[in-house]
């Protein structure tokens, strides 16, 4: 069973962003959660400017080391600040449906986009 979690993230407007997160079953976090047979979804901004799916901006290669990772391009990371260039902060949350349809959310935040330049 996954606890959900918040979690506040960083981003350059017009750079790379690419978090990896790590779920695990136990609070002691010894234990990754097992994503075989899972859908998985990340929605980026409110309302969601940006929707992630595995092979489109999200990537799980080993799905028994619960390990999802993000990828946004310089392009997807300058639409979602704009039109903001001192910097944008949106909601996200990541979506885990399992096979039967069972629906969690095991993390959620902000990302604030800032631009590289500004002091």
């Amino acid at each position: 069973m996954l606890t959900p979690g918040k979690q506040d993230l960083t981003a350059y407007a017009g750079g790379t962003f690419d978090p990896v997160f790590t779920f695990y079953t136990d609070a002691a976090q010894t234990t990754p959660f097992n994503l075989t047979g899972y859908t998985v979804e990340m929605d980026i901004g409110a309302p969601a400017s940006l929707v992630l799916l595995v092979g489109s901006g999200l990537t799980i290669t080993t799905p028994t080391n619960g390990q999802v990772a993000v990828k946004l391009t310089p392009t997807q990371t300058t639409a979602v600040a704009h039109p903001e260039p001192q910097g944008t902060r949106v909601e996200y949350f990541m979506k885990f449906t399992d096979g039967s349809g069972n629906v969690t959310f095991p993390v959620h935040g902000h990302i604030s986009f800032v631009d590289p330049y500004s002091s």
